[in-house]
């Protein structure tokens, strides 16, 4: 398999001022007042233990806004935008030694090889993103079933089309190239999620922006961008 390194960035992250805390207040000229919580998309017993403060926060609010509502029409909008197209294959956008590697790793997610043919590349790089077994729902969705439970309205930020639309517009050879790296540093991503996770509980956000942007490479800039 061919692998490209990792290059570190020279770039230095200027987080003072809001470096620490994931519970905000935010209130308008008017007085009106809401909350921010910064949220971690995984499902780790230690995330979804909720502090007393969110739960306040929660109980408090007239409704809940998360970034995408991933409901059941939500899960299959993105389940069926994650295929490929009738025709295209995976097999057939990689070289075997980055198809063999992507299947090898998806079967550690529950993936079928026939199933990983039928994916994007954005898809499995996606997937190969996550821990391969979180043992409850990530934290926006605890949050969310929590909101329901209260009887709150729920809506989101974005659409689950604009989500999509962030990676059907990356060019095949992008998507190629992000699931190149996936693969290529998955030890050391899954690595990386522990210590994530860490500085999350730590509320240390600047922590978490540098790890985030710690490598530097024109295909990290366009999909960031």
């Amino acid at each position: 398999l061919d692998c490209p390194e990792l290059v570190r960035s020279t770039e230095q992250i200027e987080t003072a001022g809001y470096s620490h805390g994931i519970l905000w207040k935010l209130e308008s000229a008017e007085g009106k007042k809401s909350s921010l919580l910064g949220t971690i998309h995984l499902g780790d017993p230690r995330v979804i233990d909720l502090p007393q403060p969110v739960v306040l926060a929660l109980n408090r609010s007239g409704s809940f806004g998360m970034e995408v509502v991933f409901d059941v029409d939500g899960i299959m909008m993105m389940s069926k935008a994650m295929n490929l197209a009738k025709g295209k294959s995976l097999g057939r956008m990689l070289d075997s030694a980055l198809f063999n590697g992507t299947a090898k790793l998806l079967e550690r997610y529950g993936v079928a090889t026939h199933a990983v043919q039928n994916l994007k590349p954005w898809a499995a790089f996606t997937a190969l993103s996550l821990p391969p077994a979180q043992p409850a729902v990530p934290l926006d969705m605890f949050l969310m079933a929590s909101a329901q439970r209260l009887n709150k309205p729920v809506f989101g930020l974005e659409s689950i089309e604009e989500q999509i639309a962030v990676f059907d517009a990356l060019s095949d050879s992008d998507q190629v190239e992000l699931l190149r790296h996936a693969v290529c540093h998955y030890d050391e991503f899954q690595a990386d999620v522990d210590t994530m996770i860490e500085h999350y509980l730590a509320r240390d956000l600047g922590a978490i922006m540098q790890m985030a942007l710690r490598y530097s490479s024109p295909l990290q800039d366009r999909f960031l961008d």
